[in-house]
């Protein structure tokens, strides 16, 4: 979990927890470099105020991971056995699109193509719009291919993609097993993990760390003084690459005497 504080004036304070990035650095070995808002704004065909730096060229992504330093290109080959030309791009400005989206419309027979940077995910997206869209395309994928999963799915729920990786190829057929209500969309997607061991402690080290209990301290009141600020300390994550977590919940609560109050 990340978090930000704002000061909304009158002396209060609005505290926003979020799961997943919401601050990136450029060197995140570099314990000295403070943590920066992650910004998904285009900057020509460049986003780099992320945890990864992104080129987009052509029908091309360059994608650096600045936690580990690696880089991995995703390029389309073709849809339905037919090489798709270098065309012009719209990206996002301004408030009348999201931020960080690329789009291209009718690429392909009733596809459309975009490229969706997220805080911690970059997803190479087809659009099918109909069952005359072509179910296959081919990607071709280079240095770290580790972070690269693809998923489909309609308005209702995932959809079963069967996939291959032979010669740098990606080869992605959508393989439906109900009834489809278009449009579909279906994406390699690059995924940013988190660092085995991102979060620190920020109080005193008399608040110590457990690794039994889900319940951690934020602060404490020794009748004396306060100690805020707080933390929790994620280690040895083995969540799946490819596997979503689709909802979440945290609690902060104010207790008194460790009471429930």
């Amino acid at each position: 979990a990340n978090s930000k504080t704002f000061d909304i004036g009158n002396g209060r304070r609005q505290l926003v927890v979020s799961i997943g990035d919401v601050h990136y650095k450029d060197n995140y070995a570099d314990l000295s470099e403070k943590w920066k808002d992650i910004d998904l704004i285009w900057e020509g065909n460049r986003i780099t105020k992320a945890p990864y730096a992104l080129i987009h060229e052509g029908n091309k992504l360059t994608l650096k991971n600045k936690r580990t330093g690696n880089t991995t290109t995703i390029e389309l080959q073709d849809i339905g056995g037919k090489k798709i030309p270098d065309v012009a791009w719209e990206r996002s400005k301004g408030l009348a699109r999201a931020p960080g989206i690329a789009t291209i419309d009718n690429v392909a027979l009733d596809t459309d193509l975009e490229v969706i940077a997220e805080f911690s995910a970059v997803r190479f997206r087809r659009i099918l719009k109909s069952d005359k869209a072509p179910q296959e395309a081919k990607f071709k994928v280079t240095g770290d291919t580790s972070l690269v999963v693809v998923r489909a799915s309609d308005e209702d729920e995932d959809i079963p993609v069967e996939t291959s990786l032979k010669d740098g190829i990606l080869t992605e057929t959508l393989k439906p097993d109900r009834a489809v209500k278009y449009p579909v969309r279906i994406d390699p997607t690059y995924q940013v993990v988190a660092g085995s061991d991102d979060c620190r402690q920020g109080v005193k080290p008399s608040l110590s760390f457990s690794l039994s209990d889900n319940r951690q301290l934020a602060g404490y009141y020794n009748a004396t003084f306060y100690a805020v600020g707080g933390g929790m300390r994620f280690t040895n994550v083995t969540i799946p690459r490819d596997v979503t977590i689709d909802s979440a919940y945290l609690t902060l609560r104010s207790k008194k005497d460790r009471s429930l109050t």
